[in-house]
Protein backbone atom coordinates (compact mmCIF):
# COMPACT_ATOMS: atom_id res chain seq x y z
CA UNK A 1 0.00 0.00 0.00
CA UNK A 2 1.18 3.48 -0.76
CA UNK A 3 0.41 6.32 1.59
CA UNK A 4 1.01 9.97 0.90
CA UNK A 5 2.56 12.40 3.32
CA UNK A 6 2.68 16.13 2.76
CA UNK A 7 6.09 17.61 3.26
CA UNK A 8 7.69 20.97 2.53
CA UNK A 9 8.17 20.04 -1.12
CA UNK A 10 4.71 18.65 -1.87
CA UNK A 11 3.40 15.12 -1.69
CA UNK A 12 5.90 12.32 -1.04
CA UNK A 13 4.90 8.68 -1.53
CA UNK A 14 5.70 6.37 1.39
CA UNK A 15 6.01 2.59 1.57
CA UNK A 16 6.81 2.27 -2.13
CA UNK A 17 9.34 -0.35 -3.08
CA UNK A 18 11.61 0.98 -5.83
CA UNK A 19 12.49 -1.34 -8.71
CA UNK A 20 15.74 -3.22 -8.17
CA UNK A 21 18.79 -1.48 -9.61
CA UNK A 22 20.39 -2.97 -12.67
CA UNK A 23 23.09 -5.36 -11.50
CA UNK A 24 26.76 -4.75 -12.17
CA UNK A 25 27.87 -6.70 -15.25
CA UNK A 26 30.59 -6.20 -17.87
CA UNK A 27 31.16 -8.26 -21.01
CA UNK A 28 34.41 -7.50 -22.83
CA UNK A 29 34.53 -8.97 -26.34
CA UNK A 30 38.15 -9.32 -27.48
CA UNK A 31 39.07 -10.16 -31.05
CA UNK A 32 42.18 -12.33 -30.76
CA UNK A 33 42.22 -13.18 -34.48
CA UNK A 34 45.45 -12.73 -36.43
CA UNK A 35 45.52 -9.65 -38.64
CA UNK A 36 44.55 -11.43 -41.88
CA UNK A 37 41.66 -11.24 -44.34
CA UNK A 38 38.37 -12.29 -42.78
CA UNK A 39 39.56 -11.58 -39.24
CA UNK A 40 37.19 -8.74 -38.30
CA UNK A 41 34.89 -10.31 -35.74
CA UNK A 42 31.81 -10.06 -33.54
CA UNK A 43 30.11 -12.48 -31.16
CA UNK A 44 26.49 -13.62 -31.22
CA UNK A 45 25.00 -14.70 -27.90
CA UNK A 46 21.89 -16.86 -28.21
CA UNK A 47 19.71 -16.28 -25.13
CA UNK A 48 16.13 -17.54 -24.85
CA UNK A 49 16.15 -18.40 -28.57
CA UNK A 50 17.02 -14.80 -29.53
CA UNK A 51 20.25 -13.76 -31.25
CA UNK A 52 22.22 -10.77 -29.89
CA UNK A 53 25.28 -9.56 -31.80
CA UNK A 54 28.12 -7.79 -29.98
CA UNK A 55 30.63 -5.95 -32.17
CA UNK A 56 31.99 -2.49 -31.50
CA UNK A 57 29.93 0.47 -30.30
CA UNK A 58 29.28 1.61 -33.91
CA UNK A 59 27.61 -1.72 -34.85
CA UNK A 60 30.68 -2.80 -36.79
CA UNK A 61 32.98 -5.80 -36.34
CA UNK A 62 35.90 -5.54 -33.94
CA UNK A 63 39.33 -5.17 -35.50
CA UNK A 64 41.91 -7.93 -34.85
CA UNK A 65 43.79 -7.38 -31.55
CA UNK A 66 41.09 -4.96 -30.30
CA UNK A 67 38.19 -5.27 -27.86
CA UNK A 68 34.90 -3.65 -26.94
CA UNK A 69 33.49 -3.58 -23.42
CA UNK A 70 29.73 -3.73 -22.93
CA UNK A 71 27.83 -3.41 -19.66
CA UNK A 72 24.57 -2.83 -17.89
CA UNK A 73 23.74 0.84 -17.41
CA UNK A 74 24.88 0.64 -13.77
CA UNK A 75 28.37 -0.47 -14.88
CA UNK A 76 28.86 1.82 -17.88
CA UNK A 77 31.87 4.12 -17.90
CA UNK A 78 31.83 5.80 -21.34
CA UNK A 79 33.71 5.85 -23.58
CA UNK A 80 35.63 2.75 -22.44
CA UNK A 81 32.63 0.72 -21.26
CA UNK A 82 29.39 1.21 -23.20
CA UNK A 83 25.94 0.30 -21.85
CA UNK A 84 24.00 -2.34 -23.77
CA UNK A 85 20.22 -2.56 -23.96
CA UNK A 86 20.63 -6.28 -24.64
CA UNK A 87 22.53 -6.89 -21.40
CA UNK A 88 19.82 -4.88 -19.63
CA UNK A 89 17.24 -7.33 -21.06
CA UNK A 90 19.21 -10.34 -19.83
CA UNK A 91 19.48 -9.01 -16.28
CA UNK A 92 16.14 -7.23 -15.86
CA UNK A 93 13.86 -7.33 -12.84
CA UNK A 94 16.61 -8.33 -10.45
CA UNK A 95 17.76 -11.38 -12.44
CA UNK A 96 21.20 -12.49 -11.28
CA UNK A 97 22.28 -14.63 -14.23
CA UNK A 98 21.57 -15.58 -17.81
CA UNK A 99 22.53 -18.66 -19.80
CA UNK A 100 23.54 -18.82 -23.45
CA UNK A 101 22.32 -21.77 -25.45
CA UNK A 102 25.00 -20.97 -28.02
CA UNK A 103 27.73 -18.44 -28.78
CA UNK A 104 28.77 -17.88 -32.37
CA UNK A 105 31.94 -16.16 -33.60
CA UNK A 106 31.26 -14.11 -36.72
CA UNK A 107 34.12 -13.40 -39.14
CA UNK A 108 34.00 -10.64 -41.75
CA UNK A 109 36.20 -9.65 -44.69
CA UNK A 110 35.43 -5.95 -44.19
CA UNK A 111 34.69 -3.71 -41.25
CA UNK A 112 31.23 -2.74 -42.54
CA UNK A 113 28.36 -4.05 -40.42
CA UNK A 114 27.85 -6.72 -37.80
CA UNK A 115 24.67 -7.65 -39.67
CA UNK A 116 26.47 -8.61 -42.90
CA UNK A 117 24.77 -11.80 -44.17
CA UNK A 118 28.08 -12.94 -45.68
CA UNK A 119 29.68 -13.29 -42.24
CA UNK A 120 31.38 -16.63 -41.66
CA UNK A 121 30.09 -18.16 -38.40
CA UNK A 122 32.04 -20.56 -36.21
CA UNK A 123 30.52 -22.13 -33.12
CA UNK A 124 32.10 -21.39 -29.76
CA UNK A 125 32.04 -24.78 -28.02
CA UNK A 126 32.12 -23.17 -24.56
CA UNK A 127 28.98 -21.16 -25.33
CA UNK A 128 26.45 -24.01 -25.06
CA UNK A 129 24.91 -23.67 -21.62
CA UNK A 130 27.40 -21.05 -20.38
CA UNK A 131 26.05 -19.24 -17.32
CA UNK A 132 26.94 -15.55 -16.98
CA UNK A 133 26.38 -14.12 -13.49
CA UNK A 134 25.55 -10.58 -12.38
CA UNK A 135 28.14 -8.83 -10.25
CA UNK A 136 30.95 -10.17 -12.43
CA UNK A 137 33.01 -9.17 -15.46
CA UNK A 138 33.80 -11.51 -18.34
CA UNK A 139 36.21 -11.48 -21.26
CA UNK A 140 34.83 -13.31 -24.29
CA UNK A 141 37.87 -13.86 -26.51
CA UNK A 142 36.90 -14.61 -30.10
CA UNK A 143 38.96 -15.83 -33.03
CA UNK A 144 37.32 -15.65 -36.45
CA UNK A 145 40.31 -17.36 -38.10
CA UNK A 146 41.34 -20.18 -35.75
CA UNK A 147 44.21 -22.39 -36.88
CA UNK A 148 43.58 -26.10 -36.89
CA UNK A 149 43.38 -27.36 -33.34
CA UNK A 150 42.87 -23.86 -31.90
CA UNK A 151 39.56 -22.90 -30.30
CA UNK A 152 37.34 -20.21 -31.82
CA UNK A 153 36.78 -18.67 -28.40
CA UNK A 154 37.48 -18.66 -24.71
CA UNK A 155 35.58 -17.14 -21.79
CA UNK A 156 37.35 -15.87 -18.69
CA UNK A 157 35.93 -14.30 -15.58
CA UNK A 158 37.92 -11.15 -14.87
Amino acid sequence: MCSKVNDAYGITPRHVTPPPPDPYFILQVSNISPNVAGAYASATLVVNENYYVFGNEWQKPIWPAHHQSWSTLTSAKPPAIVSSDDLEKFLKNGEHEFTTSQILVNGYDKNDSIYDPKANQVECKLGAGYKFKAGKSYNLMINAKPKEGWPSCDIKEM
